[in-house]
């Protein structure tokens, strides 16, 4: 996956789509990007514009992103006192240690 394009390069693709000198899929693949990417990127400019209602890049830029940044945030909400064993998880080392106290025991 392509990293993040710059803001000024969506402004560009945006702005350049929006004069209608080229259909969305002739200008999109002639900047390297999908027409989907394009209509995305026009789309969250209706909001950063307010003509459409949604969430502003601004506003995105202090909420965690899903994957990673909810699995932090689900830690957070559970708090401390919940560990792996509250819900029946054990480690690996859990079941290493039963198998040398059952051979100790056995010899």
């Amino acid at each position: 996956m392509p990293g993040p394009y710059p803001p000024e390069f969506r402004r560009r693709a945006v702005d350049l789509a929006r004069s209608g000198k080229q259909p969305g899929a002739m200008g999109a693949s002639d900047l390297g990007i999908s027409e989907s990417c394009l209509r995305r990127w026009m789309a969250q400019d209706d909001v950063d514009t307010g003509r459409r209602e949604g969430i502003s890049t601004d506003e995105q830029l202090g909420q965690p992103r899903g994957g990673l940044g909810n699995l932090r945030l689900d830690r957070r909400l559970l708090g401390p006192s919940r560990r792996h064993s509250d819900f029946g998880y054990r480690s690996p080392n859990d079941f290493e240690d039963q198998h040398i106290a059952a051979t100790a025991a056995a010899a």
